[in-house]
């Protein structure tokens, strides 16, 4: 699991834009996970999601 701003420095080294973790998540390909109640609790992602997402997106760019 890795905390929002770790996901978004991880899309960027790889050549994506941060702003795609809110899209990806907001079509559900990938789940956020609140690790509280409180309004300024963590939001944490699964690294394997994220992986699998990228290499989904780069296998259907290799299709095409």
């Amino acid at each position: 699991m890795l905390k929002q701003a770790d996901a978004k420095r991880y899309l960027s080294k790889l050549g994506y834009q941060p702003v795609m973790l809110r899209k990806w998540a907001e079509q559900h390909l990938i789940t956020p996970v609140k690790t509280g109640n409180a309004q300024n609790a963590p939001v944490m992602y699964s690294l394997v999601e994220i992986k699998q997402l990228i290499f989904s997106i780069q296998t259907l760019q290799m299709i095409r």
